[in-house]
């Protein structure tokens, strides 16, 4: 499993945690409200509403994190697809400010969702550099090579494919079939 696609798992766990911890939070303090309404004092009243903002500690991260994954997929969409690598498009393309994007790709670069790729601030792009194709042992070797277009599972970027090579995205360094 290649670092990228490692990270992204991650950040989808823990989002999925957050927010299932932060719901039940509200859940547990809506069940004790209810549960003492007739008797309902300060300090369960205080009690529910701790939990009821601990809760929304954790779930408005959570939100984040799907948001960035969200934005990192229309990133590789919009850089493998159309070719598009400079920040000033990418951020008219996605409605963001070339700030926002700059800064939301630097933050994604620094957690691995893009593999071996930085921002150019000379050119304000970003530039990804491609993995290194390896060969793989196949039994009738033909001396033409057949390009086939495929999908990353992981990213969703589109990415070229020889067949009997075994190659990895070039956006998020997962392996392609």
């Amino acid at each position: 499993m290649t670092s990228s696609k490692v990270a992204l798992s991650l950040n989808i766990l823990w989002s999925r945690i957050l927010t299932v911890v932060g719901y039940c939070l509200i859940g547990f303090a809506l069940i004790g409200f209810i549960a003492n309404i007739s008797k309902l004092t300060v300090g369960v009243f205080i009690f529910c509403a701790i939990l009821i903002m601990i809760s929304l500690l954790l779930i408005i991260p959570a939100a984040k994190i799907k948001q960035r994954i969200a934005r990192f997929k229309k990133y590789t969409e919009l850089i493998s697809m159309e070719n598009t690598t400079s920040l000033d498009l990418i951020a008219l393309k996605t409605s963001q400010s070339i700030d926002f994007v700059k800064k939301d790709m630097q933050t994604m670069i620094d957690k691995k969702f893009f593999v071996k790729a930085y921002i150019n601030k000379d050119t304000n792009e970003i530039i990804i550099s491609k993995e290194s194709k390896t060969k793989a042992p196949i039994s009738n070797q033909s001396t033409t090579k057949e390009v086939t277009p495929v999908s990353c599972n992981c990213c969703g970027a589109m990415n070229e494919i020889i067949r009997g090579e075994i190659t990895n995205c070039e956006y998020c360094g997962s392996p392609l079939k």
